[in-house]
């Protein structure tokens, strides 16, 4: 007996969740491929890609759920766990100059340590630190240059208050 494999791709304009007011020029549509168990969505008067992932479906709402990886309007790129339609569980957001920052996420919001590895004029240099779960770094954090040297800095109000040289012992 053989059998014969369909690909199957369903493409259907859905609600996602924080997308109920939408201009008709920012309508999305995604579409299900079910050999990779997975979405594609975009807008539909571009056809360009926003969103790859998970998605779970509750009372008529599709969000985006699992892990996934989102695009931004302004090149940004979102890649890691979701629930709900919000940012959950491990993630890194690199910015459009390669600038990647690694965190765990709760509701939209940047949790615990964050990692970031710079890229552009600062390439190679890492800050480590908490931030304020919106992007700006709070209390001490650790910057680390190409060459080893390492400076501890104090953050308040999103702004650098101190930097100061770690010397190795």
């Amino acid at each position: 007996m053989t059998k014969t494999l369909i690909s199957l791709k369903i493409f259907f304009t859905i609600i996602l969740a924080g997308c109920a007011r939408l201009e008709p020029s920012e309508y999305k549509q995604c579409a299900f491929i079910a050999e990779e168990e997975k979405f594609i969505c975009s807008f539909l008067s571009t056809g360009k890609v926003f969103y790859i992932g998970g998605m779970k479906y509750i009372d008529n709402i599709y969000y985006k759920d699992g892990f996934g990886v989102e695009y931004f309007s302004d090149g940004a790129i979102y890649k890691g766990g979701w629930k709900m339609g919000k940012k959950s569980g491990q993630g890194i957001y690199t910015v459009p100059d390669q600038t990647s920052c690694s965190s765990d996420w709760i509701d939209d919001r940047q949790t615990g340590t964050v990692t970031c590895i710079y890229s552009g004029e600062t390439d190679g240099h890492i800050r480590e630190g908490l931030t304020n779960g919106l992007g700006e770094w709070i209390g001490i954090t650790f910057y680390t240059f190409p060459d080893g040297k390492k400076v501890e800095e104090f953050w308040e109000n999103g702004g650098l208050i101190y930097q100061r040289e770690i010397i190795a012992q």
